[in-house]
């Protein structure tokens, strides 16, 4: 076996464009804290500190598939180039108006029986409510009297007790009654 630790790293880039998948990972250990290195002086839109040494390590990747020894350069010298390369992609990438969907989306919250709020509120379901809710605000303003119709409206007008008593020039208790007679005729219409 191929003692890797007394190789130069051109050496063993030269044995991991070969195929040999150890001298592969011995460029990746001797290169990891460089890339770590790197990566915190960096920031992805979006991402998080991880995405940034991710970015780090396929630019190493590179940095060995395209190293030329021939050129007289050292690993090194290319490989932090090509670390650095790869990072100022991503960034300008994230940073670009076509991905601005995706580093400004924020998740699908879900609701409490575990389903997304987007099925949950989608907009046939928002349709169907609304269509529900005035088809019950009719039937229960045909149900209602006419003291109770004007309690409702100005109730709707997020109007407090005190204030519809005000209005109507009657006492609070009246208009607690006629809205708990509301409330009651609201049920019975909605099968409680």
């Amino acid at each position: 076996m191929i003692g890797y630790k007394e190789l130069r790293d051109e050496e063993i880039v030269i044995l991991a464009k070969k195929g040999d998948e150890a001298a592969l990972s011995e460029v990746f250990e001797r290169y990891k804290t460089v890339v770590r290195v790197k990566a915190k002086s960096y920031f992805i839109a979006g991402g998080d500190p991880d995405d940034t040494i991710q970015e780090g390590m396929i630019g190493l990747f590179q940095a060995v598939r395209d190293f030329d020894e021939n050129k007289g350069a050292a690993f090194n010298t290319f490989a932090q180039l090509c670390i650095d390369r790869q990072i100022m992609t991503a960034i300008k990438k994230a940073a670009s108006k076509k991905n601005s969907p995706l580093n400004t989306s924020v998740p699908i919250p879900e609701t409490e029986d575990g389903e997304t709020a987007e099925h949950a509120e989608s907009p046939e379901n928002i349709l169907v409510d609304r269509e529900n809710a005035e088809t019950i605000r009719i039937q229960l303003k045909d149900s209602l009297s006419s003291f109770e119709n004007r309690v409702f409206d100005i109730l709707l007008n997020d109007r407090n007790y005190a204030e519809i008593a005000e209005i109507m020039g009657v006492d609070k208790k009246s208009v607690d009654n006629a809205i708990q007679r509301i409330k009651r005729k609201m049920k019975m219409l909605q099968g409680e």
